[in-house]
């Protein structure tokens, strides 16, 4: 694989992630939601009245019509489509420096092989580290849906499931999965690090998520000693304190990640107030860990204002962030830097017209939502540690 040089690799310094030269790197990015996961809400794969709840169904019922070498091509359609060459130059043309990309593990491994992995799932994630490279931009490798299920909630893939923390089967695929990808990505600048486990919140217990980080953070350790590593709390509920200190595990180059959403409240005030006490709380526990946050997932519901106030505020105190989501259903408001109007039906369409609705998912056929656009490029014209106003900047997408 080429590497190119101009990314230079991220560590970890107290609470600051740093390069290759000791200067501080703050991360500034969106998550590429629902393209190698499918969560359904942001796809409008959820025909009224029909129990479509994650990926594994649509996969299922897309085999049962059509069989599973046709299955596989329509999935590669949509898979060429919804993020493209393109996206990467709008992304880089927003003033963002990263993409947190979620993975399911179905993309390289299947449950009916185990620890055999796929080419075509490893040329996808290439591809996505080459164009990352191409246009300056770090790649967090995210395991959004991990063998067995990390919470049985539709995000890990398939609903219901949560058996990853149940079955030690599943769990030493997990190690091996992210050893092999530790091993293929090894000395690669382009990629920020590996995000062990979306959302784990099917855990039992504390002892139970930190026991397999372990296992998976000295798999990974044995092949690559310095990619960062980032690791996620149990989530509603539980207290980010069950995670441990880095340095009382002989864990390094560790990244805490949070995601914090404010569901069911627009009200601008509200959001401030919000963001104001997760970015204390935050800094108190990157304090008393001796390791860096990043933001890796939140929405500024209540418009143009509750954007602005979210990224001034993460940019002004240094704090990394990754917004959900770059692309979206237009059915879902103002989700999505991009908005699609696409609502395939997987179960009734033709084959054809299935094909053909995952092809329209191409940005070319969604709109930019040029008011978030114009904030989140002002807000990243701003250095580190500063705050500014917003100006309108119309942002478009090159034909592909």
């Amino acid at each position: 694989m080429t590497v190119v040089a101009q990314l230079s690799p991220l560590r970890t310094r107290g609470t600051q992630i740093i390069n290759a030269t000791g200067a501080v790197v703050q991360l500034r990015g969106v998550n590429l939601g629902s393209w190698l996961l499918n969560e359904l809400w942001m796809t409008e794969m959820q025909p009224q009245g029909e129990q479509m709840s994650c990926e594994m169904h649509v996969r299922q019922v897309l085999t049962q019509r059509f069989g599973a070498r046709r299955t596989e091509q329509a999935l590669q359609i949509y898979r060429q489509h919804y993020i493209m060459p393109a996206d990467f130059d709008l992304i880089a043309r927003l003033g963002m420096n990263c993409i947190r990309l979620p993975i399911y593990y179905e993309l390289l491994e299947r449950d009916a092989r185990p620890g055999v992995y796929r080419a075509d799932g490893w040329r996808v994630l290439d591809e996505t580290v080459s164009n990352c490279a191409a246009r300056g931009l770090y790649c967090i490798l995210d395991l959004h849906g991990a063998p067995g299920g990390q919470s049985g909630d539709h995000t890990t893939g398939q609903t219901g499931r949560n058996k990853l923390f149940f079955d030690k089967r599943f769990q030493d695929r997990t190690v091996a999965l992210w050893k092999a990808i530790a091993t293929r990505y090894a000395g690669n600048p382009v990629v920020a690090g590996y995000d062990l486990l979306n959302e784990p919140w099917g855990a039992p217990t504390p002892a139970a998520l930190i026991d397999l980080y372990d296992r998976i953070y000295r798999a990974i350790r044995t092949v690559d000693q310095q990619h960062i590593v980032f690791l996620e709390d149990r989530g509603p509920g539980t207290s980010m304190e069950e995670l441990p200190r880095p340095r009382r595990q002989g864990w390094r180059f560790i990244v805490y990640q949070f995601h914090p959403y404010l569901f069911g409240n627009s009200e601008v005030a509200a959001h401030c107030a919000f963001v104001d006490e997760r970015v204390r709380t935050y800094e108190a526990f990157a304090t008393a860990h001796d390791a860096p946050v990043l933001v890796g997932e939140f929405h500024p519901q209540g418009g143009t204002e509750s954007w602005r106030y979210y990224l001034t505020t993460f940019n002004t105190r240094g704090l990394s962030w990754t917004v959900w989501t770059y692309k979206c259903s237009s059915r879902m408001g103002d989700w999505g830097i991009v908005r699609t109007s696409v609502a395939p039906n997987v179960q009734t369409g033709s084959y054809e017209q299935i094909c053909a609705d995952f092809a329209r998912y191409a940005t070319l056929h969604g709109q930019i939502d040029a008011a978030h656009t114009s904030i989140i490029t002002r807000c990243n014209l701003a250095p580190t540690g500063t705050t500014t106003n917003d100006t309108k900047r119309r942002v478009t997408i090159d034909p592909q």
